[in-house]
């Protein structure tokens, strides 16, 4: 059957407004494109939708029209609001899904559910993303997430101040990289770092580590210490404190 009939054009002609808040919803999301199937019904749902908000707003404009004149409805119109009430349920939406209005919306009895696409996409929207990159090899990167993948098995991470994390804990700031791809399939875990670990107007890790590790030194060096060695330490220094003060009365 050709694809030119005009019952087959009909078809697409109704449906362009699902299709394009579809696309719109899917483009701008992190949603994986479901089988053509279900986008033929979603479309229809979203094409119900438009229509019915252009009937309403029709109805809306001849009341008006009784009393002053608007314009002429007709259905060249009605088509041309189809569309836009098209594209306003899309980014709508969009807006929704990427900022979970809709699971804030559902109270936590119904469902404890996000409107995110799926817990990979739900961690980088709601925690800062300064990250601990581990990959293969027991190797750390510490980096800002500039960007990441949709997919957690596809795709590359977008990395700024990056910093090698050796396995005593001390980083090596890679100053000659502006930015860096990390592939996500290398990657084994990644952490989250709380926004109290990265000093105000320092958001390097590398003071961080190093008032962490001489904080770590000076309790080891305490532990380590001999209760004798201690005593031998305050008597020299109460030996000496008195030397001091026969120098200064003399």
């Amino acid at each position: 059957m050709p694809i030119y009939r005009p019952e087959i054009i009909s078809i697409i002609f109704f449906l362009l407004p699902g299709f394009l808040s579809a696309w719109i919803v899917y483009g701008l999301t992190a949603f994986q494109k479901p089988s053509a199937f279900e986008r033929v019904v979603q479309s229809l749902i979203f094409t119900m939708l438009a229509d019915t908000a252009a009937r309403i707003l029709g109805k809306g404009f001849l009341c008006l029209g009784t009393y002053f004149a608007i314009g002429e409805w007709n259905e060249n119109t009605h088509s041309y609001w189809r569309l836009i009430f098209a594209v306003a349920i899309g980014f709508f939406l969009v807006v929704s899904i990427n900022n979970n209005f809709l699971g804030k919306l559902v109270p936590k009895w119904v469902t404890k559910r996000t409107s995110y696409p799926s817990e990979w996409y739900s961690a980088f929207t709601r925690t800062p993303q300064y990250v601990f990159l581990h990959l293969s090899g027991d190797r750390r990167i510490y980096a800002w997430v500039e960007e990441w993948p949709d997919d957690p098995a596809n795709g590359f991470f977008v990395l700024c101040e990056s910093a090698w994390i050796l396995p005593t804990n001390e980083s090596v700031p890679m100053h000659n990289t502006q930015r860096m791809l990390v592939k996500a399939s290398d990657i084994e875990m990644i952490e989250f770092v709380s926004e109290t670990l990265v000093p105000d107007g320092d958001p390097s890790l590398e003071s961080s580590v190093r008032k962490i590790l001489e904080y770590n030194k000076s309790i080891t060096d305490q532990d380590a210490e001999e209760p004798s060695d201690k005593n031998l330490h305050l008597e020299s220094r109460k030996y000496a404190a008195e030397k001091e003060d026969e120098k200064n009365t003399g």
